[in-house]
């Protein structure tokens, strides 16, 4: 069987400063597409809190609101379920099947396909550094101080190759002639990892910062898991925020074609209240609205 696991912090309520938390799932590949995306075919292994009791001065306890500070401990016990099945598989039952069949009875053998999280997500899996100069997962390209808290990626035509024509054009200020920065790859970043467990104190957070890399994964224990490849965006993301809000429309002509808004029934009396619409200019106005939406269908539609 086919597994990809995936992770995120949400809130458990609709208030964002109510309590969090970081839930796993684990979810079948193998299901049609249709099923294994829904609640009910979906493993839920794991919930790491997003906060945590202190005590003040005073010896009163508090909540304090963080982010798990690893999650390497969730995910070794991940590893360590995905090993066996991997190594000697599940007994498991077909019930379709006669007791009396040979097939009634047998081994599930299991293997974890990918890992999905937003970007604090999957640095969080790899045990990789999500931001600061060396915050790519995939490449050695320094990222550069913006602003407080921030840092991005420029100077990105160093990626292209040598004789391309985007790198010898003066338009962008300059040429690019400095040299491709260098890909990520799995062995030589679980040998970093490896050097950096080793060390402690300063020279460990040295290291960290140089490299991008906290500390060895677990799921580098797992059989063809590639650290750098198998741990990726989640589509959620993707598609909310750049499918679903600029893509889509685009393809289907509605980027510029703003739906129109149900008319309010009140208007504010200047004292801080509302006060209702007569009848008559609220007919007026709910016409006006259904017009607006028949022509939006209607362009929609085209």
């Amino acid at each position: 069987m086919a597994l990809a696991a995936g992770c995120d912090g949400i809130p458990y309520h609709k208030d964002k400063n109510a309590s969090s938390g970081w839930p796993f799932v684990i979810t079948a590949e193998n299901l049609p597409p249709g099923a294994y995306r829904k609640n009910q075919h979906q493993h839920m292994f794991a919930v790491a809190p997003s906060e945590e009791l202190r005590c003040d001065e005073n010896g009163n306890t508090y909540i304090h609101k963080r982010d798990p500070t690893s999650i390497q401990p969730i995910l070794m016990m991940l590893s360590d379920e995905l090993l066996t099945g991997q190594d000697f598989g599940f007994n498991m039952r077909d019930f379709s099947q006669p007791l009396s069949s040979p097939t009634h009875h047998f081994k599930l053998f299991t293997i974890l396909l990918f890992f999905m999280g937003d970007y604090p997500g999957q640095g969080k899996v790899a045990n990789m550094k999500h931001a600061g100069s060396r915050a790519c997962h995939w490449c050695t390209h320094p990222f550069e101080y913006h602003s407080k808290g921030h840092s991005i990626a420029t100077k990105t035509r160093r990626h292209l190759d040598p004789e391309d024509p985007f790198r010898q054009d003066d338009a962008f200020t300059t040429v690019e002639d400095r040299p491709q920065p260098s890909m990520r790859h799995h062995d030589e970043t679980c040998d970093i990892a490896k050097d950096i467990d080793g060390l402690k104190g300063a020279q460990q957070e040295k290291a960290q910062k140089q490299h991008g890399v906290y500390g060895s994964c677990f799921l580098t224990l797992l059989h063809l898991f590639n650290l750098i490849w198998d741990i990726t965006g989640d589509m959620m993301h993707l598609m909310k925020g750049t499918w679903g809000r600029r893509i889509v429309p685009m393809l289907k002509g509605e980027l510029d074609q703003k739906r129109p808004k149900k008319p309010l029934t009140t208007y504010s009396d200047g004292n801080g209240g509302r006060t209702p619409y007569d009848a008559p200019e609220l007919a007026a106005r709910e016409k006006a609205f259904d017009l607006a939406k028949l022509e939006h269908s209607r362009v929609k539609a085209v």
